[in-house]
C-alpha cells in the first residue's frame, strides 16, 4: 500500500483554550493521539487550520484539497457548519472517505450525533470520549461493553479508506486532470502537470495496479489537445514497459487508435507504416464493420492521402488507397467527416463530380446531414460543420455559398490548425486539378467570375494565416501586400443600408525615404456589385492618421482613425480584421508610431450572412 497524504483539519482556538466551551476539550491530546497513529501506518500528516481555509490561504487550501483523506474534530457547535461546509467542498471532488470525529459529553446531545449520520450522511463518523485517568481515547459510537480503543477504531478506519482510494485513484486523477485544465491556460503548464503529477504519480510499479484504461485514454486525449503528439507516443511505451498497464490496455481500441494518430502526426522516419500496421492489425481483430470504430477507418484513409500529398500528388497508389479507405467508412457510418473526405479525392481523379454516380450521392447525403443540424448557415457554431460546408460548395465550385462559409468559419474564430487542415484540402484539390488539366484551365483564367476571384482571396486569407503561424520569420514578416477584412456600413444601390459588412480587400503599406509621403492603401475587390462604393482603392497618407487601436474582443482586429483627405473622402474610420492575431501584431510593429497606447471599447460587429446576395 502507498503512503497516503492525511490532513488534520485543526482549530487554533480550541486546541489552545481561548474559545469558552461548556465541557472540557481535549484537542491538543486528540491531535497528538491521531498524529502518532498516521505516522505509525507510515503515512504522511499535516495539519491545517480552519481560519486560515477559511481566508483561503493558498498553502492551506492545496494541502486541504489535494489530501487523500482529511480528518476533523467537529465538537464545537458554533464551528461545525464552517466544518461541514469544507467537508461538502471534499465530496464535490469525490473525496468520500474523510473521518469526522465528534467528543460525547453531557452538554452534547445524541439529536446532534443523529443529525450528523443522517441529515448530513457522515460515512465515517467516530463518538469518543476521553478517560483522564488512563490517558486513553474510547470509541463509544456504537453500544459495546468494554468500547474499543479510538487507537483500533482509526487504525480500521484508515486502512479501508487507503484501500478505497487505491481502487478509485484513477477517477480521481481525471478529476484532477479535468479542474487543472480549465485552471491552466498554458500548454507548457498544462504538459508539465500531465508528466508530473499525473503520469510520474501513477505510472510506476507501485500505482500501475490501479491504473485503468480510462485514465490513459484521458491522458491520451489531454495531449492530443495540446497537439503534443511526442508526449502521446512516449505515454503509450511507458505503458508497455509496465507489464500490468500493458495487460489491460492490450486490446483496447481506442488507446491503439489514438496511438496510431500520434504517430501519423508526429510523421517522423517509419512513424506512417507504424500507424498503419496498429490499424491494419485492429481492423483485422474485428470481424465486423460495427465492432471497428469509424475513426479507425478514416485515419488509414488521412494516412494514404498524406503519402498522396506528400509525393506532389504523383502517387496513385496512395491515392486509390486512400478512397477505399474513406469509401469504406463511408459505407459503415455516413458521416460528414468520412464523406467530405471521400468526395475531395473523388473530385482529384474525377472532372465533371456531377456524372460521376458515386460523387453525386455522396453530395446528395453531405447535404442533407448538414440540412439536419440547422435551418441556416448562420446557425452553425461547430467549426468543422462549417469547413465542411464551405469544401462541400468549393467542390462543386459553388463559389458564392462557399465564400458565406468562409466568413463565418474565419467569425468563429478557430484555432490555426483547424485552418490548416481544410486549407490544405483545397490545395491538394487545386494542385491535383491543375496537373491533370493544365490546358483547360489556362483558358479558363480569362472567365474567372467575381465570386471565384472572392473565393480565391478567402484562400489566400486563411493561407496567410497559416503562414503567419509559421516557425519561418520570413512567412511571420507582414507581406507587402496583406489580405484583411474591412467592417463598414454601405448603401446599396436600392437606398437600403447595410450595417457592419466585411468586405474583402487588400491593405498595402508605402514607406518611402524620398520626399514622397507615406501612405497606406486599401483596396476593395471589385465585386459589389450591389453596393453603391465610388472607389476601390482608399489611399490614407500616414501623418493624417490619428490613432489604430487594438479591438479588445477580437485579437485579429484593430480601429483606424485618420484626418481629413480631401481627395478620397472627409474623415476615415475603419474597423480592419487581419487573418490572424501575429498579423496584428506584425502590423502593430510597423505602424508603432502611430498607435495609441489607450484602449477602447468596441462595438461588437453582428453579422447575418443572409444579407449577402
Amino acid at each position: 500500500m502507498s503512503r497516503l497524504k492525511v490532513v488534520l483539519l485543526t482549530e487554533s482556538n480550541s486546541l489552545t483554550g481561548n474559545d469558552a466551551l461548556p465541557y472540557k476539550y481535549y484537542g491538543q491530546k486528540l491531535w497528538e493521539k491521531i498524529q502518532s497513529i498516521v505516522e505509525e501506518l507510515h503515512h504522511r500528516c499535516e495539519s491545517v487550520d480552519l481560519h486560515k481555509l477559511d481566508f483561503q490561504e493558498h498553502e492551506s487550501v492545496n494541502k486541504f484539497l489535494n489530501a487523500d483523506i482529511v480528518i476533523m474534530d467537529v465538537t464545537n457547535p458554533d464551528r461545525r457548519p464552517t466544518f461541514m461546509y469544507h467537508k461538502g467542498n471534499r465530496e464535490s471532488m469525490d473525496c468520500m472517505d474523510d473521518i469526522v470525529l465528534i467528543q460525547a459529553s453531557g452538554v452534547e446531545n445524541d439529536n446532534a450525533i443523529q443529525d450528523l449520520k443522517t441529515t448530513c450522511k457522515i460515512k465515517l463518523l467516530i463518538v469518543y470520549r476521553y478517560d483522564e485517568s488512563k490517558d486513553v481515547f474510547y470509541d463509544i459510537t456504537q453500544s459495546s461493553s468494554p468500547p474499543p480503543l479510538l487507537n483500533t477504531t482509526l487504525k480500521c478506519f484508515l486502512e479501508r479508506a487507503a484501500d478505497n482510494i487505491q481502487k478509485g485513484l484513477a477517477d480521481r486523477y481525471i478529476s484532477r486532470m479535468n479542474t487543472r485544465k480549465v485552471e491552466l491556460q498554458d500548454s507548457k503548464a498544462y504538459h508539465d502537470f500531465l508528466w508530473n503529477e499525473v503520469c510520474a504519480e501513477m505510472l510506476n510499479e507501485t500505482n500501475q495496479e490501479y491504473v485503468t484504461p480510462k485514465l490513459i485514454t484521458k491522458l491520451m486525449y489531454a495531449f492530443r489537445d495540446i497537439q503534443d503528439y511526442e508526449s502521446m507516443i512516449k505515454l503509450n511505451q511507458r505503458c508497455e514497459q509496465l507489464l500490468e498497464i500493458a495487460k489491460k490496455i492490450r486490446n483496447n481500441m481506442m488507446i491503439s487508435y489514438l496511438t496510431a494518430f500520434a504517430r501519423s502526426r508526429r510523421n517522423e522516419p517509419g512513424d506512417r507504416d507504424e500507424a498503419l500496421s496498429i490499424l491494419e492489425h485492429l481492423c483485422h481483430t474485428k470481424k465486423t464493420e460495427s465492432e471497428l470504430s469509424n475513426d479507425v477507418i478514416c485515419l488509414c484513409g488521412r494516412i494514404y492521402k498524406d503519402k498522396y500529398t506528400e509525393s506532389f500528388c504523383q502517387d496513385q497508389e496512395s491515392l486509390d488507397k486512400a478512397i477505399e479507405w474513406y469509401r469504406r467508412g463511408f459505407a459503415a457510418d455516413p458521416n460528414i467527416y468520412a464523406g467530405i473526405n471521400l468526395l475531395f479525392l473523388l473530385a482529384i481523379k474525377t472532372e465533371d463530380l456531377k456524372r460521376n454516380n458515386e460523387a453525386y450521392r455522396i453530395i446528395i447525403q453531405l447535404n442533407a446531414l448538414l440540412g439536419k443540424k440547422v435551418r441556416l448557415l448562420c446557425d452553425l457554431t461547430d467549426y468543422w460543420d462549417v469547413a465542411t460546408y464551405f469544401e462541400l460548395h468549393a467542390v462543386q465550385r459553388d463559389w458564392s455559398k462557399a465564400c458565406l462559409a468562409a466568413l463565418h468559419m474565419y467569425l468563429l474564430n478557430p484555432p490555426i490548425w483547424y485552418l490548416k487542415s481544410t486549407i490544405n484540402n483545397l490545395k491538394i484539390l487545386h494542385q491535383a486539378t491543375r496537373m491533370r488539366n493544365q490546358q483547360k484551365l489556362q483558358q479558363q483564367r480569362s472567365i474567372i467570375s467575381d465570386d471565384e476571384d472572392v473565393y480565391s482571396f478567402w484562400i489566400d486569407f486563411f493561407s496567410d494565416a497559416i503562414n503567419s503561424n509559421s516557425t519561418s520569420n520570413e512567412e511571420r514578416e507582414l507581406p507587402a501586400q496583406v489580405p484583411i477584412l474591412v467592417c463598414d456600413n454601405y448603401e446599396k444601390n436600392d437606398g437600403t443600408t447595410l450595417k457592419n459588412v466585411y468586405v474583402e480587400s487588400h491593405l498595402q503599406l508605402n514607406f518611402h525615404t524620398g520626399s514622397e509621403p507615406e501612405t497606406l492603401v486599401i483596396r476593395t475587390l471589385e465585386k459589389q456589385k450591389t453596393l453603391q462604393t465610388e472607389e476601390t482603392a482608399r489611399t490614407i497618407e500616414m501623418n493624417s492618421i490619428r490613432s489604430i487601436i487594438n479591438v479588445k474582443r477580437d485579437n485579429r482586429s484593430v480601429f483606424l482613425y485618420a484626418y481629413e483627405n480631401a481627395e478620397a473622402f472627409l474623415s476615415v474610420e475603419l474597423q480592419i480584421f487581419f487573418s490572424s492575431a501575429e498579423r496584428r501584431t506584425a502590423f502593430n510593429d510597423k505602424m508603432s508610431k502611430y498607435r495609441l497606447q489607450t484602449s477602447i471599447s468596441e462595438v461588437e460587429p453582428k453579422f447575418d450572412v443572409s444579407d449577402q446576395d
